[in-house]
């Protein structure tokens, strides 16, 4: 890092890509429950093969949400404040 802000253009494709990641995530965990409930009789098998998809997209999902793209451009903002 060099000290200097990024573009607004930056900021935006970047908050922009991480939203489809959100959407797309979330889609897959989505599709994923519906064909667990339709495949197996048993909640406990669901569940089982549930399991692997739902952290694995809660971690995309809170990434983005906690370290990144979604408060970038608020944050340039509040810089130019102080």
């Amino acid at each position: 890092m060099n000290g200097e802000q990024p573009d607004k253009v930056d900021v935006e494709a970047g908050a922009s890509q991480g939203f489809w990641v959100v959407v797309v995530g979330l889609l897959v965990v989505l599709v994923s429950f519906v064909v667990a409930v339709l495949r197996f009789d048993q909640a406990a098998d669901a569940a089982t093969a549930l399991g692997p998809v739902t952290p694995v997209v809660g971690t995309l999902v809170g990434a983005y949400f906690v370290s990144g793209d979604a408060g970038r451009g608020r944050r340039g903002e509040l810089l130019h404040l102080v």
